[in-house]
C-alpha cells in the first residue's frame, strides 16, 4: 500500500471538510482523483466512491456528506488492508486503558512514548511517522509538548487521548471516586420533576449553591468543569431533563480560557475519571466531539464495541457520599486577614497565567454562543453569575482576562442571557470566603438570596 496515496486522500478530505459547501471545491477533487492513475481499485469503497465521483462530474451534484463519507470509507479500507501502526505519547496508565480497547484485527504494532522531551523518543518517533505506512498518534497532555518537536504531516491523524475515550463513552480509570457519585447523587435528583433550576459551574459554582440554600434547583457543578463539560450538560439536559425551564452559570474570571482536557494536574485527572464515569453511565453525548472526524476514524478502526454496564451506585452509598460533601459546602470556616490575602493574590497569579491560550478562547466562545441558542430555541432562560471574589484577588488578576469575560458575556443580549457580574460587589466581605476565592456557607447563602430578589429560581 503507496503511504504516498494514503496521505493524498487525507489531503483531499482535509480540504472537502475545510471547504465544506462548496461544490467548486468538490469538482475539483473529483476531477483530480480521475486522472490520477492507480488512486481508486477494485474494492466496494472505491466502486461507492467512483459512483460518487462520476454524480459530481456529470453535474448530478452530490451532497457535501456523501461525498465525505465515500472519501472516508475508502480511505479507512486502505488503512484496514496495511494495518495501523499506533504511537502513543503521554501517561503510561492511561495507554494501557487505552490499549484494553483496542481492536486488534487494524493493529500492526503499537508504541509507547513518554513524552519527555528525551531526544532518543523524538528519533523513534520520527522514524516511524516515515517509515510506517499508516501511523496514528494518540496523545494526552503530559504528550502534548513532545508534538512540538515533531513535523506530523507523515501521521495519518493525530488526536487526543480524553477526547478520544469520552466520544466512544470509554472509562478513564476504574475508580468510583466520591466525585463521581455526587455527580451521579445530582443527576438523579435533577430528574426530579419539580426540579426548576440546573446549576452548572466549576468549583465557584460547586460551593456557591449548597443544597441546604437551594429548594427548586439541583447543583451539578463540580471542580474543574469546564466550558466543553457545560455544553455537554445542556444539551443532554434539552433531551433528557425537558422539565428544566432555567439555566444558572456560575464560573470564574479565567474559566473562557480553561479546557479540562488539557490539564497535567493530578487532581484534575482525578474529576476526569469522575466525568467519565459519570458521562459513560448516563450516555451524555459531548457534541464538540461528535463532529471531530479524527475522533470518528480512530473510533471505527482501532476500537472494539463498547460493552459499558452503567454502574449500580448502591443507594446507601449515595447518600454516604453526599453527607459527607454537604459538610464541607455547609462549612462557614473563614481564614485570618493574612492568609486570606495571600491565597487569593496566589490564586489570582496563576488564573491570570492562562489568559495565553487564545485557541481555547476561541473555541469556549463558539461553545457558549451554541449553547445559549440551543436554550433560547427551547425556550429555556439562562443566567451567567460571575461569583464575588476578594478585592485582592480582583486587583491581582489579569485585566485583560476581566474585560474579555465581561464583554464576551456582556454582548450576548438579554434574551439569550441575563450577564451577573458580582466579582467586584462589596457586599461580601473576608467572613465570606473560605480560602482566597471560593465562598463558605454564609457567602453562598448571601448569593442565593441576592438572586432570588433578582427572580432566579432557586
Amino acid at each position: 500500500m503507496s503511504k504516498a496515496l494514503l496521505l493524498k486522500i487525507k489531503e483531499c478530505i482535509s480540504i472537502l471538510e475545510q471547504h465544506k459547501g462548496d461544490s467548486g471545491i468538490i469538482r475539483e477533487v473529483a476531477a483530480y482523483i480521475l486522472s490520477e492513475p492507480g488512486f481508486l481499485n477494485d474494492s466496494d469503497e472505491a466502486t461507492g466512491l467512483l459512483n460518487v465521483i462520476a454524480d459530481v462530474i456529470e453535474g448530478r451534484e452530490a451532497s457535501f456528506e456523501q461525498t465525505l463519507q465515500a472519501f472516508t470509507l475508502y480511505w479507512q479500507s486502505l488503512i484496514r488492508a496495511c494495518g495501523v501502526t499506533l504511537f502513543y505519547i503521554g501517561n503510561v496508565d492511561n495507554v494501557k486503558l487505552l490499549a484494553a480497547n483496542l481492536d486488534k484485527r487494524c493493529l500492526t504494532d503499537i508504541y509507547y512514548l513518554s513524552g519527555s522531551g528525551n531526544p532518543d523518543e523524538i528519533q523513534q518517533l520520527i522514524k516511524g511517522l516515515e517509515t510506517t505506512a499508516a501511523p496514528f498518534v494518540i496523545y494526552d497532555p503530559e504528550g502534548a509538548k513532545l508534538l512540538k518537536s515533531v513535523n506530523l504531516a507523515q501521521a495519518l491523524v493525530v488526536a487526543p487521548y480524553y477526547e478520544l475515550m469520552f466520544f466512544s463513552h470509554r472509562l478513564t480509570s476504574h475508580d468510583k471516586s466520591s466525585h463521581a457519585a455526587w455527580l451521579e447523587k445530582q443527576y438523579r435528583e435533577a430528574t426530579g420533576q419539580d426540579v426548576q433550576t440546573l446549576v452548572l459551574g466549576n468549583s465557584y459554582g460547586y460551593y456557591a449553591f449548597p443544597e441546604k440554600s437551594i429548594a427548586r434547583a439541583v447543583n451539578l457543578s463540580m471542580h474543574r468543569l469546564s466550558i466543553k463539560q457545560a455544553h455537554a450538560l445542556v444539551f443532554h439536559a434539552l433531551t433528557n431533563l425537558t422539565h428544566v425551564n432555567h439555566f444558572v452559570f456560575c464560573f470564574g474570571l479565567f474559566d473562557l480560557y480553561c479546557d479540562l482536557f488539557k490539564t497535567k494536574d493530578h487532581f484534575n485527572k482525578g474529576v476526569i475519571d469522575a466525568f467519565s464515569l459519570f458521562f459513560a453511565d448516563n450516555q451524555i453525548v459531548m457534541p464538540c466531539l461528535t463532529r471531530d472526524s479524527r475522533l470518528q476514524m480512530l473510533a471505527s478502526l482501532l476500537l472494539q464495541n463498547n460493552s459499558h454496564t452503567p454502574t449500580a451506585w448502591p443507594d446507601d452509598s449515595l447518600a454516604q457520599v453526599g453527607n459527607a460533601i454537604n459538610l464541607l459546602l455547609n462549612a462557614k470556616d473563614y481564614v485570618d486577614p493574612q492568609q486570606h490575602n495571600d491565597l487569593a493574590v496566589m490564586r489570582a497569579q496563576a488564573h491570570s497565567r492562562l489568559v495565553k491560550h487564545s485557541a481555547i478562547l476561541e473555541e469556549n466562545k463558539t461553545l457558549i454562543t451554541e449553547m445559549l441558542e440551543a436554550l433560547n430555541a427551547c425556550g429555556k432562560s439562562a443566567t451567567w453569575l460571575v461569583p464575588p471574589f476578594p478585592a485582592q484577588y480582583v486587583r491581582t488578576v489579569d485585566e485583560e482576562m476581566k474585560q474579555t469575560n465581561h464583554r464576551f458575556l456582556a454582548q450576548q443580549g438579554e434574551e439569550k442571557l441575563r450577564f451577573i457580574d458580582w466579582s467586584e460587589n462589596k457586599d461580601f466581605e473576608r467572613k465570606h470566603f473560605r480560602d482566597g476565592d471560593h465562598l463558605n456557607f454564609e457567602g453562598a447563602k448571601k448569593v442565593v438570596i441576592k438572586l432570588r430578589k433578582v427572580g432566579v429560581a432557586l
